[in-house]
């Protein structure tokens, strides 16, 4: 994409996430230096909570032996990159005491190896996941405001990091390696639209080391959403040599210092890309004059299961009061069908006021009822993507918006 074109691409979709408050950014100052903060309105937090919920789903509740950790924001380390703040007086002396806001979730999982070790009797294989705010305050020369990563939720003062880590027999580490960056690949393409924006890169890294990116191309230039690394045994035998105990496991007969395989991404991250990967601007082929002065759509086409809402109401007609009390009894039906419904219908809208609003929110489909289907009993369903509409009665369009939205 060009540069006129991907800074149009650029404008429109901040505009397009301002107005729907998908997020919202502001500048503070940590030790004197600029930085962003973000924060984020409905349709962003319920888009978080999607993906949170899938990233957690694939990556722990389908694993085996894969213990979740609950990391700490404050780390006593004061080596850690993070932002260091003075905290106290302390009870004990008096002194004021200066501790470290951390920066990654890395050690808190390892620190947490040994306990869950012992829980599958010290056999290999075993996993450990955290998900926690990191706080980043670093920045170098070449950085700066035209550089690809500061387009889009990045430079922010803190991250929701999600982090992994695979213990592996040294035997297997390099087959496991390659198994978990293919698995990860293939978890960030089936949410999206455009699966082969998203490649992989090798990293160079230390002797002992294997690093890969996962990246996404975005509008602006490509960029790094996920790294994936096989650390080798060098922490665990740090660990050992700190605490005097024993830190190996056992692997079929031998006991061996397992290799940890590291996949680390951010919530922030992952909204961007598929912010971005959502993004279309659709031309609409029309006879119509109006329509045609009215030039493209925008839409954000994202996967159902990340979509923050699934379905929405529109009621049009003059019976309203009576179509008020179906379509609150059918969103009441949906949401116990575990369906996420946005039930704003707005009769001060116009019916093509509210497609464009679901489009732009990023709703998969949209149900009309209308004067008619008090009479007939039939409903609309018009389909995102495509803007086909099609007829269903009320009695079976639960389980087809059901069926339409079910994992695949």
């Amino acid at each position: 994409m060009g540069t006129e074109a991907a800074t149009g691409c650029i404008s429109k979709l901040s505009e397009l996430l301002r107005i729907h408050r998908f997020v919202m950014s502001r500048i503070c100052t940590v030790n004197g230096t600029e930085a962003h903060m973000y924060s984020y309105g409905t349709p962003g937090v319920l888009l978080r909570k999607n993906i949170l919920s899938e990233w957690w789903n694939h990556m722990v509740s389908l694993q085996e032996n894969t213990f979740p950790v609950e990391a700490s924001v404050v780390s006593p380390d004061l080596s850690d990159p993070g932002i260091s703040i003075a905290l106290g007086p302390r009870e004990e002396n008096g002194m004021v005491t200066d501790v470290g806001l951390t920066s990654s979730l890395s050690k808190d999982l390892l620190s947490s190896y040994l306990h869950s070790l012992e829980q599958v009797n010290r056999r290999l294989p075993l996993a450990q996941a955290a998900v926690g705010t990191c706080f980043q305050f670093s920045r170098t020369e070449s950085e700066d405001n035209n550089s690809p990563q500061h387009r889009l939720l990045s430079k922010g003062l803190c991250q929701t990091q999600l982090v992994h880590q695979y213990y592996s027999p040294p035997g297997s580490a390099s087959q496991n390696y390659d198994h978990w960056l293919s698995l990860r690949l293939r978890w960030w393409r089936q949410f999206s639209s455009k699966p082969s924006q998203f490649v992989t890169s090798n990293n160079d890294v230390p002797d002992g080391k294997t690093s890969s990116s996962i990246e996404y191309m975005f509008p602006w230039g490509q960029s790094t959403i996920e790294t994936v690394c096989n650390h080798g045994d060098h922490d665990i035998k740090q660990l050992e040599e700190q605490s005097g105990l024993n830190h190996q496991a056992r692997a079929s007969r031998k006991m061996v210092y397992p290799h940890v395989i590291e996949c680390q991404t951010s919530l922030e991250d992952a909204m961007a890309a598929f912010l971005a990967d959502a993004f279309q601007e659709k031309q609409i082929f029309s006879t119509n004059k109006t329509t045609k002065q009215n030039g493209a759509r925008m839409v954000l086409q994202f996967h159902p299961h990340l979509a923050p809402y699934n379905v929405s109401m529109v009621n049009t007609g003059s019976k309203s009061r009576e179509l008020r009390l179906i379509t609150t009894h059918w969103c009441q039906e949906l949401r116990e069908a575990g369906l996420r419904v946005l039930d704003t219908a707005d009769v001060s809208l116009t019916q093509e006021a509210q497609f464009k609003r679901n489009d732009e929110l990023g709703v998969p489909y949209t149900v009309v009822l209308n004067d008619q289907t008090l009479d007939t009993g039939v409903i609309t369903i018009r389909h995102r993507d495509t803007m086909l509409k099609e007829q269903v009665h009320i009695a079976k369009f639960k389980e087809r918006l059901v069926r339409y939205t079910s994992p695949v």
